[in-house]
């Protein structure tokens, strides 16, 4: 069955593990790319010219929440996946005032990311 739309997931992450469970979440789904740019070249996550995921991995990047709101505030459509490396009640409040689609903290998360993120594709790609 042809997809109506191509989806780009950027993943926002150096932790292997965090890459892995996107990469499993992505696998088989036609019209799905993935792309992994570095924190320091917003140009490859920002203004995309199709429908996109971004998957944010705040472990090390103090400004992960700023980016969240720099982000919804032109790109209001994009669904964004928050993995909390330290969580606290402020940051929780913070990121989803921002305008995260789903929030999870980094030791805690289990396969609830990867699902969640599979659940998004396919909305996205139907």
């Amino acid at each position: 069955m042809p997809f109506a739309r191509e989806c780009r997931v950027v993943v926002l992450s150096e932790d292997a593990a965090v890459r892995d469970e996107v990469t499993a979440a992505v696998a088989g789904t036609p019209g799905v790319v993935m792309v992994c740019p570095r924190w320091n070249d917003p140009a490859l996550w920002g203004r995309a010219d199709r429908d996109h995921v971004v998957v944010i991995d705040d472990e090390g990047h103090e400004d992960a929440v700023r980016c969240v709101a720099a982000l919804k505030s032109v790109e209001p459509d994009t669904a964004v996946i928050y993995i909390a490396a330290q969580h606290t009640i402020e940051l929780e409040r913070q990121v989803r005032q921002a305008g995260v689609t789903y929030y999870a903290e980094k030791a805690s998360r289990g396969v609830n990311v990867g699902r969640t993120l599979a659940g998004i594709l396919r909305t996205r790609t139907a």
